[in-house]
């Protein structure tokens, strides 16, 4: 197991809010991404980071099995609270990997 490895509950499930710009949230993920960048390297990022949205249902599901992908996620969620308010999202945690969801779904 790599040092960077986290056990399972290994995903968060972003649900944004009706009044919330999905693009805007999106733009936020980005920008999440972009700060784990300087301190993982964007090559880091890339292998250890993955996501999926749900543009219908209106949820993002983030891949936090390592480091990298807590970083992520935290500062995600800081973004969102600070852009949104603590009502322009709920985030939970989902325990089955991301790469087995075998129907697309963000479950």
């Amino acid at each position: 197991m790599r040092p960077s490895a986290r056990p399972n509950p290994s995903l968060h499930r972003f649900t944004i809010a009706g009044q919330v710009s999905l693009e805007e949230a999106e733009q936020s993920l980005h920008l999440a991404m972009i700060v784990a960048e300087g301190l993982f390297s964007p090559a880091a990022v890339r292998l250890d980071f993955r996501y999926r949205l749900d543009e219908s249902a209106r949820v993002f599901v983030l891949d936090v099995a390592t480091d990298v992908g807590t970083h992520v996620s935290r500062v995600f969620a800081t973004l969102l609270a600070k852009e949104f308010g603590d009502d322009g999202f709920e985030v939970t945690r989902l325990a089955f990997p991301l790469a087995h969801q075998r129907d697309g779904s963000v479950a």
